[in-house]
């Protein structure tokens, strides 16, 4: 059974590290396959699927 102190991060936090985690994976894979130039904060968005600004986050 689960309590609430095995996982004392709340919905919103849990959101939040997840579009982090997205965040940093794409932009490592893209960075890989274009390199730093040949990537671009519009991509690393829509590939993460965010907003542009929330990649500045």
């Amino acid at each position: 059974m689960s309590t609430e102190t095995d996982n004392p991060l709340g919905p919103r936090a849990r959101h939040i590290l997840d579009k982090q985690g997205r965040i940093r994976t794409v932009a490592r894979r893209l960075f890989t396959e274009r390199g730093y130039a040949g990537t671009t904060i519009d991509q690393i968005a829509k590939e993460a699927d965010v907003a542009k600004g929330t990649v500045f986050i």
